[in-house]
């Protein structure tokens, strides 16, 4: 079947490369995007794709070429399934961990019982893990995190929030102003379109629970940040205020699985 328009050239060539269709039109602008911005990639990012299916029954998804054309790049940076279990396991279990809010009436909180849900999770989100734990575990991220608290603090229309991305190795973390458009919502990050755009192509977006310093109650996504995830196909990361010198770090994917990755110290 010949491509006689874009749309249908970016679906072949990515149903061909990656076994794969969208589900939705952001997806399919992804995937424009993706073919528009990065076509070197495709090839190796399609066979890394491979190898994980071949190996480890991973389903590729869109949100994931960002991770995976990179590591494709970067033979040397590559571990396996069991290699990744082993250290995000090794760094969750010598932190303390909190109760996100939506399981606060559970008996038990899945999300702080890594080894319960290490089937539910891909490659993609055991690598998102790897690299959200190696960011906040650097002085200088929990630094500027600790400064950006105080400000999110002191801004009492809007939570703070931006995007990761996968340089050079590790996670790095930019902030985006909250959409200047949107109703102002002290406790809920809105997304501005450049977090939309941007966000096509980054590991995963993060957002704070620092309206107040101790916050420990609205721990972790709540129900509508849930859903965003869910409707718009990506990964995040929420950090919410314990106190004036600790805050927690909670991941989760569209499909709703959320993982604690621990409390951690704000830098002085």
């Amino acid at each position: 079947m010949n491509a006689r328009t874009d749309a249908l050239f970016v679906l072949k060539a990515f149903f061909e490369k990656f076994d794969y269709l969208p589900h939705s039109g952001e997806e399919l602008l992804s995937m424009v995007t993706a073919l528009a911005e990065r076509p070197d990639a495709i090839d190796a990012a399609a066979q890394l794709s491979g190898s994980w299916r071949s190996d480890y029954g991973y389903r590729f998804n869109i949100r994931d070429f960002h991770l995976i054309h990179r590591l494709a790049a970067d033979p040397s940076g590559r571990l396996s399934r069991p290699e990744l279990v082993r250290r995000v396991a090794a760094s969750l279990l010598k932190r303390r961990h909190v109760r996100h809010w939506l399981a606060r009436n559970a008996p038990q909180d899945p999300s702080v019982r890594f080894a319960k849900l290490v089937e539910e999770l891909t490659m993609v989100d055991l690598w998102n893990l790897h690299l959200l734990d190696e960011m906040l575990s650097r002085r200088e991220v929990r630094a500027a995190l600790g400064v950006m608290a105080q400000r999110d603090r002191a801004d009492t229309r809007n939570a703070w929030g931006g995007l990761v991305f996968y340089e050079n190795g590790r996670g790095e973390a930019k902030l985006y102003s909250a959409d200047s458009t949107a109703r102002g919502e002290d406790r809920f990050y809105a997304a501005p379109p450049r977090v939309k755009a941007d966000g096509r192509d980054a590991l995963c977006r993060f957002s704070a629970h620092f309206e107040k310093a101790y916050n420990a109650r609205q721990a972790g996504p709540g129900p509508e940040e849930m859903l965003q995830a869910r409707e718009g196909n990506f990964y995040s990361l929420i950090l919410t205020s314990l106190g004036e010198a600790t805050f927690a770090a909670h991941y989760y994917n569209p499909g709703g699985v959320v993982v604690s990755l621990g409390v951690f110290a704000f830098a002085p």
